[in-house]
C-alpha cells in the first residue's frame, strides 16, 4: 500500500512524463512501490537513472525495461 502523492509530486510526474521522465518519487508511483526502493534499484544497477545537479531522473522507458514481466515456469519442471 502507499501514501497517496503530495501535489508536488504530482506536478513532476506530469512534467516528466511529458519528456519521458520522471523523479524518483513519480517512479515509486509509477511501480507502486516505495521511493526507498526504487533508490535501491538505482544504487544496485537495476534501474538506470540520470543525476540534472541535485536531481535523479529516471527514463519511463528503463522502467518498463527494468521491471517487465516474468516469465513463470511449471512446477516441478525441470
Amino acid at each position: 500500500m502507499h501514501r497517496p502523492m503530495s501535489p508536488k509530486s504530482t506536478v513532476n510526474l506530469s512534467i516528466g512524463r511529458e519528456f519521458g521522465y520522471v523523479d524518483v518519487e513519480g517512479a515509486a508511483h509509477v511501480l507502486g512501490v516505495s521511493a526507498k526502493t526504487v533508490r535501491r534499484r538505482i544504487a544496485d544497477g537495476t534501474l538506470p537513472a540520470c543525476r540534472v545537479g541535485r536531481l535523479i531522473r529516471i527514463r519511463l522507458s528503463d522502467i518498463d525495461a527494468a521491471f517487465g514481466p516474468v516469465t513463470c515456469t511449471k512446477a516441478g519442471a525441470a
